[in-house]
């Protein structure tokens, strides 16, 4: 039914391809009711309706904005069209046919961009269009209006971007137009070759004619966050600096940027020594650092950004030595840190390769479990990988951080003091319980025996005078008669 639908509205559009504002409107609200239960789209039918989508944004295109009337139609059109977009991206993410209908569904939004910014003027507001798997954005500003200016959708988990200072050859004097797209999923699942997660941004620079500005190699990187709105747990481990500290990290991707943070529980100076598959030294390392960073943000300050270069052993464990730098004639310090580490790729859309590429893009220290900071040279799609690996502090080295101890008096005194009380208590408790032994003897209470008795002999009418004994065991007992009347002894 939907499908013959679909066939119906696609023959009404070719045979009368000119339609203004109002028709477009029409067929775009009835598309997007067709398409609005996504799951019960065939793959028949995504195709028939991302072709009579793209179709209906070229119309989009050619209705004349000037008119006031018609430019207030486009926007009102605009909004259904990219529903529709958005319902069939999401039927088609387990389509055969995904590469074919994303590329189809890119082609209408750019329509749909070039459409809402012909009838745009200068310092008017960004147009916006929201949907739960893309958001549109599109402004049209001067040159000067660029310099560190951000494109961002306020309170959404949308993909931003900020320029940094631009170039002054790099756009001429006439007004320019951003193009910001943004992907909850990423539009490129055919290709199944990198692990893409989270949000998938672009960005683009055009002129009035819609030819675009190319913008690579800058000298100044554009600073691109991309969201992840489920998010991620990241495990922190909780390091003692009273000596030094090794945590291990396994690092299971190569290519990768591991993003180090540090919280101190005071400020204080730590370097860090990187070893792989080693235990780092001050004369053996991979790399090294210490923080905090100069001259950056409070934010940035205890953020350590490895990247592909100082991760370029590859796959493995590799190991951190945190270790405190304290002033002289202090030996010690009672400071914890809390260690988290991230690890993250950015990579480029290269529409020529038709994969994806990392070259001209690195990950920030802004990185966090919710989004990833990526700074780049140039403008394309962006995507980004995200991996969290679990640290764990290496209990292997005891023996060895032991050994250095008698470097800090006051750890020797403490622990020479545990062993001393030690000592003294289990020789006391051994003299104790010798004395106790010695005194250790069986006293019998006379009232206590259970076999004592009471006997009266009589030979006549009176006691007699003799001797009775009586013997059991080894308990002896003696009775004495006299010649007068007399009461038994007891």
């Amino acid at each position: 039914m939907r499908e013959e639908m679909l066939a119906n509205m696609s023959a009404v559009l070719q045979s009368d391809p000119s339609g203004d504002g109002l028709d477009v409107l029409a067929t775009a609200v009835a598309l997007e009711g067709l398409t609005h239960l996504s799951d019960e789209l065939t793959a028949s039918a995504q195709i028939q309706a991302s072709t009579l989508l793209c179709n209906l944004s070229l119309i989009l295109m050619s209705v004349n904005s000037s008119n006031t009337e018609e430019a207030d139609l486009v926007k009102e059109a605009a909004g259904p069209i990219i529903m529709t977009a958005s319902n069939i991206l999401t039927s088609s993410s387990n389509s055969s046919n995904k590469r074919e209908i994303s590329g189809v569904l890119l082609n209408t939004i750019d329509h749909v961009q070039s459409a809402l910014l012909d009838g745009t003027s200068t310092g008017e507001e960004p147009i916006v269009y929201s949907s739960p798997e893309i958001t549109v954005y599109v402004n049209r500003m001067e040159p000067d209006q660029l310099q560190s200016q951000a494109v961002k959708v306020q309170n959404s988990t949308t993909a931003s971007f900020t320029f940094p200072p631009m170039q002054e050859d790099l756009v001429s004097g006439e007004p320019v137009d951003v193009r910001m797209m943004s992907f909850a999923t990423n539009p490129f699942s055919w290709h199944e070759e990198e692990p893409i997660s989270g949000t998938v941004g672009s960005l683009s620079l055009t002129r009035n004619d819609g030819s675009v500005i190319p913008v690579a190699n800058l000298t100044k990187e554009i600073e691109i966050f991309l969201p992840r709105p489920d998010g991620q747990q990241v495990n922190s481990t909780v390091l003692d600096l009273r000596n030094f500290s090794t945590v291990a990290i396994n690092v299971t991707t190569p290519n990768i940027s591991l993003v180090v943070r540090l919280d101190p529980s005071e400020d204080i100076t730590l370097r860090l020594l990187l070893g792989f598959q080693y235990y780092p030294k001050d004369a053996h390392y991979e790399a090294q650092t210490q923080l905090p960073h100069p001259d950056v943000p409070p934010e940035e300050q205890y953020t350590w950004v490895l990247g592909p270069q100082e991760l370029a052993a590859g796959v493995g464990e590799y190991f951190i030595l945190v270790r405190p730098v304290v002033s002289a004639g202090v030996d010690s310090t009672n400071a914890r840190v809390s260690v988290t580490s991230i690890a993250a790729q950015c990579k480029y859309w290269d529409e020529a390769e038709a994969g994806w590429n990392n070259h001209g893009c690195r990950v920030g220290p802004l990185t966090n479990a919710s989004a990833t900071q990526c700074l780049c040279n140039h403008l394309t799609f962006f995507g980004s990988s995200f991996f969290v690996m679990p640290n764990k502090v290496d209990v292997s080295r005891t023996a060895e951080l032991f050994a250095t101890f008698a470097n800090n008096p006051v750890v020797v005194c403490f622990v020479g003091s545990l062993f001393l009380a030690y000592l003294i208590v289990v020789v006391w408790a051994r003299r104790k319980d010798i004395a106790d032994t010695a005194k250790l003897k069986v006293t019998m209470l006379q009232d206590n025996d259970p076999w004592l008795s009471t006997a009266t002999c009589c030979t006549s009418a009176q006691g007699t005078g003799g001797g009775i004994h009586f013997r059991t065991g080894h308990c002896h007992s003696a009775w004495i008669g006299r010649g007068e009347r007399a009461a038994p002894p007891h």
